[in-house]
């Protein structure tokens, strides 16, 4: 028995895949330099949000500030989170100031669970649903809600180093996904996912995923994205009645030019200013809204008017809008800001008057 040699390949079959090869690698070359090219014009700040070089952006000297005074504000934030119900109850003013001069970021994700108590949810639906609830949530299906998650996802934090090549996207997907199994009634909503997204910087999938409950439930924000958008559309009315009684000027201004709150009151309300500013800033006012309440976006939306208030006055229509809708274009410093909101006095009856006035509105028109 004689061996046979292997079939030779054509000589023009082997050229083919030599060229497809080559073209290959040309191509994997091209992208690779592609993203080494990107890197030169992008770089990324210390929460991992992308800075475009060629807009000037880059780290700023605020930034390294902000850290040594997180370092330095350690020893004090350790000592009350090992105390917190001291804190909490008898000295509560203490706790309220340290807030507004913002929460470390090794402390963040610990402070939020002891202030909204999630952690007490939590505890309380594992023991009455078993350890394994939310991963239990996660086997039902929501296939409408889920179709709208997928869609949105691509669109939070796009300059997010981890959203951009989509490390983060399957937890918030997951969360998402176990709320609208969790409440049904109100499901998914675009603008949740801002919140859930932010929530994920500093907290475990699942502490994130009661902590959302909680906004949700408790801070009544389900309100904000269910049917008809009952919160937002009320917040609208309040800010509208607001805006006028602490500045009729630029308020008229405003109406003169019909820039009307609906042009830019989402981007403000619906994510508690999550889609509206820099990332400190918004970690800034996320912090006081989880320990004063939702009430605090009023305070945030009246200092962006006291701050920019000259030059909203000097502009027509398009500027105008254009302004309102993307104030994250504006150089802001983060505790000019919040200073600004925690000094603008608000009466909380006058917002309670204003709703209740809304909802008879509603009524009476519902008669009709």
């Amino acid at each position: 028995m004689t061996d046979e040699k292997p079939k030779e390949k054509p000589k023009e079959k082997i050229n083919e895949n030599l060229i497809e090869t080559d073209e290959k690698e040309k191509e994997k070359e091209k992208e690779n330099q592609e993203e080494k090219d990107k890197e030169k014009l992008f770089d990324y700040d210390r929460y991992g949000f992308l800075l475009d070089k060629k807009l000037g952006q880059k780290r700023t000297t605020s930034e390294l500030k902000n850290v040594q005074r997180e370092v330095e504000r350690g020893t004090k934030w350790r000592e009350m989170m090992d105390q917190w119900e001291k804190y909490a109850t008898k000295k509560s003013g203490v706790l309220k100031r340290r807030i507004r001069k913002g929460i470390p970021d090794s402390f963040r994700g610990e402070a939020w669970m002891k202030i909204s108590q999630s952690e007490i949810l939590r505890d309380r639906m594992r023991k009455k649903e078993g350890a394994d609830f939310y991963l239990k949530l996660l086997e039902e299906e929501n296939e409408e809600a889920n179709a709208i998650i997928e869609r949105d996802l691509n669109r939070t934090f796009p300059k997010h180093e981890n959203y951009r090549v989509g490390s983060e996207q399957k937890r918030l997907s997951r969360i998402l996904r176990a709320w609208s199994v969790y409440n049904k009634t109100v499901g998914y909503c675009q603008g949740m996912a801002f919140v859930a997204a932010l929530l994920l910087f500093y907290l475990e999938e699942e502490d994130a995923f009661w902590t959302f409950v909680v906004l949700m439930e408790q801070y009544h924000m389900s309100r904000l994205y269910s049917i008809g958008f009952p919160l937002f559309q009320q917040q609208l009315y309040q800010w509208d009645k607001l805006f006028e009684k602490l500045d009729k000027k630029v308020f008229l201004h405003f109406q003169e030019q019909s820039v009307m709150s609906q042009m830019y009151g989402s981007r403000w309300f619906l994510t508690i200013f999550a889609n509206t500013f820099s990332f400190p800033i918004v970690l800034r006012i996320f912090d006081i809204f989880l320990h004063e309440g939702i009430e605090f976006v009023f305070h945030v939306a009246f200092a962006i008017i006291k701050l920019f208030r000259k030059q909203m006055l000097e502009m027509q229509f398009e500027q105008l809008v254009q302004f309102v809708q993307n104030i994250n274009l504006q150089p802001i410093d983060e505790d000019e800001l919040i200073s600004t909101a925690t000094s603008i006095s608000i009466k909380y009856k006058d917002l309670a008057r204003w709703a209740d006035e809304y909802h008879l509105q509603q009524e009476e028109q519902k008669e009709k």
